[in-house]
């Protein structure tokens, strides 16, 4: 899989935070950016604060029909199935209540919905962002550290943020 590191992550938002105030300016069109986590510390006018809305306000089905809290649960390179640990059903037409009984039941979307900030270890715990950034995405912690509590989110840049300060 490829992704920026978190350097080319963190130039590519500040061109975006430059560029990004002459685009809403120059359109009629509504603008949302909600992609990045963590542009909030270049410009939080622009930017969101990042919310996780795995199991507060949605859900994923894959096209294979696997349903699961977001997109960061998708397969791995090659794979058409996702980890088995983040797979909530496979969706069904015709099975009356399937979703909704799923939204209510699931313990994996239960633990999506009880992280809180403050249950954080690693760096997240005492950085002064954490109450707007909550510790970025859980995926992305669990991929960094392997483990869904221990921050921080693979794609954090406040360490080149403080750096360019």
């Amino acid at each position: 899989m490829l992704e920026l590191s978190p350097e080319e992550y963190h130039a590519f938002l500040e061109e975006l935070a430059d560029y990004l105030p002459n685009l809403i300016e120059s359109t009629s069109a509504e603008v949302e950016f909600s992609g990045g986590t963590f542009a909030f510390l270049l410009d939080d006018r622009s930017f969101p604060y990042p919310e996780c809305s795995a199991g507060l306000d949605s859900l994923t089905i894959t096209p294979e029909g696997y349903i699961i809290p977001c997109l960061g649960c998708r397969t791995k390179p090659g794979s058409t199935k996702p980890a088995e640990k983040y797979v909530l059903g496979r969706y069904r037409i015709g099975s009356e209540n399937f979703l909704d009984s799923i939204w209510h039941s699931s313990s994996v979307l239960k633990r999506f919905r009880d992280l809180a900030p403050e249950m954080l270890r690693g760096d997240c715990r005492n950085c002064g962002e954490l109450a707007k950034c909550k510790g970025g995405c859980p995926i992305r912690r669990e991929i960094q550290s392997g483990d869904m509590m221990t921050g921080p989110d693979c794609r954090c840049i406040i360490r080149l943020v403080r750096r360019v300060r």
